[in-house]
């Protein structure tokens, strides 16, 4: 993974779980399901949110390891 550098840590990149779920295509209890997997979030007054590029990492390595892991199947 990439060194990690201040851009990464920029609140205005902070996203409603509702709008993100919508720019996705996916419901919010689809993102409720990452957060159990692991998915980095926050908790800010009771409202879920992501922040656009943790988030992206963690999707994207989330998907190479579904990749290996089916194809050692």
């Amino acid at each position: 993974m990439k060194e990690r550098t201040e851009e990464h840590y920029k609140i205005n990149q902070l996203i409603k779980e509702e709008t993100l779920a919508k720019s996705l295509g996916v419901s919010k209890q689809t993102l409720y399901q990452f957060r159990k997997k692991g998915c980095p979030w926050f908790s800010i007054g009771g409202k879920a949110y992501y922040h656009q590029t943790l988030f992206m990492e963690w999707l994207l390595v989330n998907q190479e390891r579904k990749a290996e892991t089916d194809q050692n199947l």
